[in-house]
């Protein structure tokens, strides 16, 4: 018997955060949404120019991930502002 929607929002939600976000972006490339892409290409573009105009700064991938893993993710956000 398939799952009820609830039943999955449940399992869902009982993810670690980490798998949530895999989740969320799995659905997100499934979807195939033209909307979808066209949101995360006009934040794509609005985030290269504020890094071009200084407004934005970026953290290398591997001091990303070593925070990530450390679970320390909020460090990352508040050093990118």
């Amino acid at each position: 018997m398939p799952m009820t929607m609830a039943q999955i929002e449940t399992e869902a939600l009982n993810l670690p955060e980490s798998r949530q976000l895999d989740l969320v972006d799995f659905l997100l490339v499934k979807c195939n949404d033209r909307q979808i892409q066209e949101a995360w290409s006009e934040e794509a573009e609005a985030r290269c120019r504020a890094i071009d105009e200084g407004r934005m700064s970026t953290i290398p991938h591997n001091d990303v991930m070593k925070e990530m893993r450390a679970g320390r993710k909020d460090s990352i956000l508040r050093k990118t502002r």
